[in-house]
């Protein structure tokens, strides 16, 4: 079950955009979704043409608390790793999710930022 429309990847890409420029960095980006829909827009994207926005395959697009045991049992592994690989991230874009959230507390990721309805707040998810 997917949590976030391909109506909403605009405004999480822009946020993107915001925090590099916030960092002064120019960074590659990496798209953890559990939406299909959404992971083939964003591979049709300028963005992932250029080679900027990095989307990984299908095998990990899983809710571990939410999908069906199948699923779950065939993408935990790469849905870890891609976890795991968020949270050593310099910035992340947050949905409201457990995933990524835990990720970047964990990592101690210092750039933050939920980007749900077209916001793009900097948050502190290091303490």
């Amino acid at each position: 079950p997917v949590r976030h429309g391909k109506s909403e990847l605009e405004s999480f890409l822009a946020c993107a955009r915001h925090a590099e420029e916030e960092l002064g960095l120019e960074l590659p980006w990496l798209l953890a979704t559990d939406s299909s829909a959404v992971a083939a827009a964003a591979a049709e994207s300028s963005f992932a043409l250029s080679g900027k926005l990095r989307v990984p395959n299908g095998r990990g697009r899983v809710h571990i608390d939410r999908s069906d045991m199948g699923e779950t049992v065939d993408g935990a592994a790469a849905n870890y790793a891609e976890w795991l690989l968020f949270g050593r991230a310099v910035a992340s874009v947050l949905s409201r999710s457990f995933f990524g959230e835990t990720a970047a507390e964990l990592g101690r990721i210092q750039f933050a930022y939920f980007a749900p309805g077209g916001n793009c707040v900097r948050m502190d998810l290091t303490s």
